[in-house]
């Protein structure tokens, strides 16, 4: 059983830079795919409140009265007096 323990570690050994070399590109993978992840959360999330308060505004629009009357009645003779 030592000789085989032996014999595993050799193999180990010759093929150390392959395995760290793996699990590097595994460790990335799953950084990249946890980011990606994240993203389409966060993206989810802001959609789906973009999308309550759009129907809200919709439902509850707010409207503004202006009276204009003050300047649809504005006296241009005021210059003509001037002169």
């Amino acid at each position: 059983m030592s000789q085989q323990k032996v014999e595993q570690n050799k193999k180990l050994k010759q093929n150390r830079k392959k395995i760290v070399a793996r699990e590097k590109w595994i460790r990335r993978l799953w950084a990249l795919l946890g980011l990606v992840l994240a993203l389409l959360i966060i993206g989810w999330v802001a959609y789906s409140i973009h999308a309550k308060v759009e129907a809200n505004r919709k439902a509850n629009p707010t409207t503004t009265e202006v009276d204009l009357s003050d300047l649809m009645n504005f006296n241009l003779d005021n210059g003509d007096s001037a002169k």
